[in-house]
């Protein structure tokens, strides 16, 4: 336990115990309360005081029990209520599994457990809370908050990129950048500011996760857009990346490399049929590869089939068939819709790269079998996700069975709202199964219902559109 001095401002005002957690504290979590920072009260006003003015008759004492006099009364103004409330709800980290290839999520709350300052950095995180406080909560005063902060946070970026170019830029500078920056594929400030801190890596010592994690939102901006990265950044090693970690970061290259060299095929019209059978096969290597990686990340457990029969009754839209998955905790939730997601954009690119070997000669027994095995497969991972949802939403949970039934019993849990932070590592694994060709069009429509609906609960207006878009995007 942390003495009192440290602990979270909602502990002191209920004078109990703080366990100092960030950026929730125990106590918080287990009671449900907004766990407010020490610092973030203003001004607080005790009942002494309060009490003094009513003896001397200046304040007339309003009616109702007096017990309600003795709590301390802080000030929030609208900016503290939406960051806390963003960081409570929207930034909760699960555990990092090495297939992530990227979240706000740790770079924020790795950027405020180093105990750093940066107004930029405060600028960036209050102007994104009170846009998602002000969609999520019906709050306008927020949005017009949130473009004030927004327009201060430009002019700061606009300082900050004249000091890359004079050459000015210190360490805490790249961390700011890449804090702030979303991830984007263009040569910005954060692009500058990594590519600077990798070519003098070896004066820096490792690098923070910040970077880490900065690079992995690269990873997934250029892999969503099949676009080849810049040399300099594919090598996972100079950003932190070891063991299984780095083993899964160069499967993710190779994956980047392949969906890269077939837009190049696709936008050519024409192609080579050994440069496309040399693809085709190392996409059937990568498959494998990926699975028999699979086997040796510690941690990870098979997940279990159930079949809810007594859906119908509630129809939640959050299902997609009464078949659904359940596994040992969240972030293995998160880590199998993650790997059904990439194993599909293999079979993706499978199925593209068949179509150009079939109109350049290949035989059409042999192009018959292998389109039917990427078609089966990624209708079977399409339905895995949409399996994996449920459970990764905390729709329903497993109940104790009796001693003589294997199978646990499952138990809806439809009526509760549903926690931002699980719905945020959905997007991107939606996201795809949203905007792949090979999709099936009932798993395509449900994926992007699905998203819409997930983008609701976030306040990202962008995700809210996604199921008016025609076609795949991807």
């Amino acid at each position: 336990m942390s003495p009192s001095n440290t602990g979270c401002q909602t502990c002191k005002m209920r004078r109990i115990k703080c366990d100092g957690e960030k950026p929730i504290c125990g106590r918080c979590v287990k009671s449900r309360r907004i766990c407010l920072e020490t610092n973030a009260t203003r001004q607080a006003c005790f009942s002494i005081n309060i009490e003094n003015n009513y003896a001397s008759g200046e304040v007339k004492r309003p009616r109702g029990p007096r017990s309600s006099l003795t709590m301390m009364r802080p000030y929030l103004d609208l900016q503290t209520r939406a960051v806390t409330y963003y960081l409570q709800y929207h930034l909760h980290e699960l555990a990092n599994f090495p297939q992530n290839p990227g979240c706000l999520t740790e770079c924020v709350l790795s950027w405020k457990t180093s105990g750093r300052t940066s107004h930029m950095v405060d600028l960036a995180l209050s102007s994104l809370a009170l846009v998602v406080f002000s969609r999520t909560q019906n709050n306008p005063p927020a949005a017009r908050e949130a473009f004030s902060s927004y327009c201060r946070l430009l002019q700061i970026t606009q300082q900050q990129i004249r000091q890359v170019l004079s050459s000015a830029f210190t360490e805490d500078d790249v961390e700011a950048c890449a804090t702030y920056s979303p991830a984007n594929p263009t040569p910005d400030l954060s692009f500058l500011s990594l590519r600077s801190w990798c070519h003098d890596n070896s004066n820096r010592g490792s690098p923070s996760s910040i970077i880490r994690q900065t690079r992995r939102g690269l990873f997934k901006a250029f892999l969503l857009r099949n676009q080849r990265m810049p040399d300099w950044i594919l090598a996972g090693e100079h950003f932190g990346e070891q063991g299984v970690g780095l083993e899964y970061d160069r499967i993710l290259t190779r994956i980047l490399n392949l969906r890269s060299a077939l837009a190049t095929l696709l936008q050519r019209g024409e192609s080579e049929t050994a440069i496309t059978e040399d693809l085709n096969q190392e996409a059937q290597k990568l498959d494998q590869d990926l699975q028999h990686l699979t086997t040796r990340i510690p941690g990870v457990s098979p997940y279990q089939r159930h079949k809810i029969t007594e859906l119908d009754q509630y129809h939640d839209p959050h299902f997609y068939s009464t078949d659904v998955f359940s596994f040992c905790s969240s972030s293995e939730a998160a880590f199998w819709s993650y790997q059904f997601s990439i194993r599909m954009l293999i079979f993706d690119s499978r199925l593209k790269l068949l179509k150009l070997c079939h109109a350049n000669g290949l035989p059409s027994n042999v192009y018959e079998r292998q389109q039917l095995e990427c078609t089966v497969n990624l209708k079977s991972l399409a339905s895995s996700l949409a399996s994996a949802i449920p459970f990764s939403l905390e729709r329903f949970k497993l109940g104790e069975s009796p001693a003589t039934v294997e199978v646990p019993c499952v138990i809806l849990n439809t009526n509760e709202d549903i926690k931002p932070y699980l719905a945020n590592v959905l997007v991107w694994p939606l996201t795809i199964g949203s905007g792949l060709e090979g999709i099936d069009e009932p798993h395509q429509f449900w994926f992007r219902s699905e998203l819409a609906r997930i983008g609701k609960c976030l306040g990202d207006g962008i995700l809210e559109g996604v199921e008016a878009h025609q076609g795949p995007f991807l």
